[in-house]
């Protein structure tokens, strides 16, 4: 980057992320310099749940250089005779872990954000969403292309965009339309012969949909890999673009924090955008959490394997960059199969509503078993999203026969949002150590378009966390923003609750989770998926001290007692739940008091 953008960054990003309210406490890895004769903090009256199982319950926590020197009761507390230098009365609140999000897009979504308009979100109608679009462009002339994100289906004429219906919204300069489930993608014609001529590959990895005449239509079915620095050079890139990209991803992340939220695992950096990444660590924007990224590894790369190796050899070396806020380098994110909307999910049996479409793989078998192989033989996490249940089976055969293949070692693998296992391969799961990457907020999006999709039976074991847990699946939680609330306690009232569109619990088994269950998830369970569990996701000693004071006790039976499942939002209730977040000892968001 060039000074002016430098300088653009660091604007924007001068002074970190979060509110810090100075209990003056050093940080994690600081635990063996500035010893002192005093701890640094005691918390007292304190309801915590630990998330170790060992010892799920204490009332009081001590903390001395960013790491718990104790954690239990009051009696022995007093016996041990500790002390410290800050007190805190927690005035019988409840304390979890901080929460670690397994599967988020903060960092390059956030990033994305801060470019884009996310208005079309409350669009109900085509002509709204010209109206956002044309006045957002109109408000922008300095940006070389314009980015929607939210436009849904439903009020598409014919069900299906088309390249002409977007140049009617905006034709002077490249346009990209995002669905709000961020599957499906729609350009107008200059940025479709941009994509198509800049990076032929990149644009065939997204999966353009053509016509009856085999002509590109401007819809691509696999936008959730869209990189727009793959059709853009750096030099077509303005120091606003550079400012909002980082101002965009500093909002969310402390959005975050505010809900909580101390780790994220960002699920899918790209090559290019790497350098960016790196640059908003070296300007602290990740000074008050812990920021784990997943590198992407397209359905196309096996057409260059000697490229491909070369740029994982390459993604492995970014972990000389790696500290106690920020680990690179050590997993990827593919796909093997899209969502059950665009009809892209890869099922068993058929569509209820198109009885020959069963959706299409991004990878046959044998070219995922090869791709998995290379990838697990370099010491690198799987971590692939699947929506269907022939999808999480396909990736099941192929980690299995990983397993066979390579050398053991502690890989971990994930299937991201595992929305539709068959009930037999819960076991086979379980039996290889196979864990479920799952984001809880989702089942709130059953709807009678799942019903439709579906059908009723396979809509009723739809995300079974119970049935999986019950399997011996190690079951984490994220959030799986931006496409749902980073706030984790809409994630925990689905897992307790399944609440839906549809307005009820949903499930013929009963699937739901106890809270204990969803909070482990949501804290240590991420926490063992992202390799962290020696240093974060429960509350033991030796441990750093990330933890959330909450406003509510969320482990009560009538919690929450203000519900209203008549105007339930995941994206707006819960909000404001949260008296104080944690990271390192330190205060990093604390609610407004008057």
């Amino acid at each position: 980057m060039d000074i002016t953008r430098r300088e653009a960054l660091r604007r924007v990003l001068i002074g970190g992320t979060a509110l810090a309210t100075g209990l003056g406490l050093s940080g994690c890895g600081d635990s063996s310099s500035s010893a002192q004769s005093e701890n640094d903090l005691i918390v007292l009256n304190a309801k915590i749940f630990t998330s170790n199982t060992n010892y799920p319950w204490a009332e009081t926590l001590a903390v001395k250089n960013g790491r718990l020197i104790y954690v239990g009761d009051t009696e022995t507390l007093k016996a041990l005779n500790i002390t410290a230098k800050k007190y805190l009365n927690a005035e019988g609140r409840t304390i979890i872990p901080g929460f670690v999000d397994n599967h988020c897009h903060v960092v390059w979504m956030g990033a994305m954000a801060g470019i884009m308009n996310m208005e079309p979100f409350q669009a109900q109608s085509l002509e709204d969403l010209k109206k956002m679009m044309t006045r957002y462009a109109s408000a922008h002339p300095e940006l070389p292309f314009i980015i929607g994100l939210g436009w849904t289906y439903s009020y598409i004429p014919g069900g299906m965009p088309t390249k002409e219906m977007a140049d009617e919204i905006l034709s002077d300069r490249p346009l990209v339309l995002w669905s709000s489930g961020g599957q499906t993608g729609w350009v107008n014609t200059q940025m479709l012969r941009r994509m198509m001529e800049k990076n032929p590959q990149a644009y065939q990895s997204l999966i353009p949909r053509l016509d009856a005449n085999n002509q590109p239509t401007g819809v691509f079915m696999n936008f959730v890999s869209f990189n727009f620095l793959d059709f853009f050079t750096e030099e077509e890139l303005t120091a606003d673009i550079y400012a909002g990209m980082a101002a965009g991803a500093k909002q969310i992340l402390a959005e975050g924090i505010s809900r909580g939220v101390t780790t994220y695992n960002d699920i899918q950096l790209y090559k290019t955008f790497l350098p960016f990444l790196i640059q908003y660590s070296e300007e602290g924007l990740f000074k008050n959490l812990r920021l784990r990224g997943s590198y992407y590894v397209s359905q196309v790369s096996l057409k260059d394997e000697a490229q491909l190796k070369q740029d994982l050899t390459e993604w492995i070396s970014y972990s000389v960059y790696n500290s106690e806020q920020l680990k690179l380098g050590d997993s990827v994110k593919l796909y093997i199969d899209g969502v059950g909307g665009s009809h892209t999910a890869f099922l068993l049996e058929p569509y209820a509503d198109k009885p020959d479409e069963y959706g299409t793989p991004f990878w046959t078998q044998e070219d995922f078993n090869k791709v998995c192989r290379l990838i697990d033989g370099m010491g690198l996490q799987l971590c692939t999203h699947a929506n269907g249940g022939a999808g999480q089976r396909r990736i099941i055969n192929s980690y299995e026969q990983v397993s066979y293949q390579n050398s053991a070692w502690d890989a971990r693998h994930r299937i991201e949002h595992c929305e539709l296992p068959h009930p037999d391969d819960w076991a086979r799961m379980g039996d290889l150590g196979i864990h479920g990457a799952v984001q809880p907020s989702h089942v709130f999006d059953v709807s009678q378009e799942y019903v439709d999709l579906y059908g009723i039976e396979r809509v009723q074991r739809f995300m079974p966390w119970k049935s999986m847990v019950d399997n011996g699946v190690p079951l984490s939680f994220g959030s799986d923003w931006s496409a749902a609330p980073v706030n984790p306690l809409p994630g925990l009232f689905m897992a307790k609750y399944r609440l839906t569109l549809m307005g009820k619990p949903w499930g013929t088994n009963d699937d739901s989770l106890d809270m204990d269950q969803a909070v482990r998830a949501y804290t240590l369970g991420s926490a063992i998926d992202l390799k962290m569990e020696a240093e974060i996701g429960s509350l033991e000693i030796g441990k750093c001290a990330d933890f959330v004071i909450l406003k509510e006790d969320i482990f009560a039976d009538n919690w929450p007692t203000w519900f209203d499942p008549t105007t339930f939002d995941p994206f707006t209730d819960f909000n404001d739940k949260i008296f104080l977040t944690v990271f390192n000892g330190e205060a990093v968001f604390e609610e407004e008091t008057t």
